[in-house]
């Protein structure tokens, strides 16, 4: 999670609905996240869960 996430960050993808998106849609992170699709909430936890 923490790749796919590094990831969007650096293409200028901060929303977790579009990380979740690109997951589905963009090769580069299919390839990333193992063509696995995460839901944007597992993602927006994922997110605060390292805040903390």
């Amino acid at each position: 999670m923490l790749k796919i996430i590094l990831l969007g960050y650096a293409h200028g993808l901060i929303s977790s609905r579009r990380i979740a998106k690109a997951c589905e849609t963009n090769i580069l992170f299919m390839s990333v996240s193992g063509d696995t699709q995460p839901h944007y909430t597992s993602v927006a936890g994922f997110v605060a869960k390292m805040h903390e």
